[in-house]
């Protein structure tokens, strides 16, 4: 009975990790040469409205250069009137210099080495007007999701990536009539699974340690 109670203790603890899909911040290893794909997911409430966002990155890597082809999507509600001025990530190493291969229709500019309002410095940013810290409002990426809210662009990054890329703390900033807000990503570590396979998995999982335990 000990140790089928011990079971029980260690399934309750497995199944609060699952769902609770602690969320961290994003890092991204990717060798040379070598490509990526991934989704960066950026999601913080303000008041009863939530400000979320999705990137969808392929990274290509070299021994020289890393080629970045970027879908950025504000899927804030219009009506918040919310907007998506800027968004960055560090990079190690760092790279030497930064040009934009194909802008968007928004994102427009980028720089390395940027100030970036409550994070002070990040290696990589891109952003739509000014700088990287904040520019006009109507020129910001609206929400809405897509089509109207997404934005689609490229841009090349050099420097000695012979062993490899790693990329992390992606941040975004937004801009519009509730404020100013600044935040780091919201992937989660794990996929949560569904509760019925959740369940399946853990019934299963003690059902054949009671056989194995009748069977003595």
């Amino acid at each position: 009975m000990k140790r089928i109670a011990g079971v029980f203790s260690v399934t309750a603890i497995l199944m609060f990790s699952v769902l609770a899909g602690d969320a961290h911040a994003t890092s991204i290893a990717i060798p040379s040469p070598g490509s990526d794909s991934f989704d960066i997911f950026w999601s913080k409430t303000v008041g009863s409205t939530q400000l979320t966002a999705l990137g969808q990155f392929k990274v290509d890597v070299t021994d020289t250069y890393a080629d970045f082809y970027v879908t950025l999507t504000n899927n804030t509600v219009a009506s918040a009137n919310e907007m998506v001025h800027s968004i960055g990530f560090n990079s190690d190493p760092n790279g030497t210099s930064i040009y934009m291969k194909d802008g968007g229709n928004y994102f427009t500019s980028l720089g390395l080495d940027q100030t970036f309002a409550s994070y002070k410095k990040i290696d990589i940013c891109t952003w739509t007007t000014n700088n990287c810290s904040g520019g006009a409002q109507g020129s910001n990426l609206p929400g809405g999701g897509a089509p109207v809210g997404t934005d689609t662009f490229s841009f090349r990054l050099n420097g000695d990536f012979s062993d490899g890329l790693v990329l992390n703390n992606f941040v975004i900033k937004f801009q519009g009539d509730l404020g100013s807000f600044e935040f780091g990503d919201s992937s989660p570590t794990i996929p949560t699974p569904e509760p019925s396979s959740l369940i399946l998995l853990t019934s299963g999982g003690l059902a054949a340690l009671i056989r194995k335990n009748k069977k003595r």
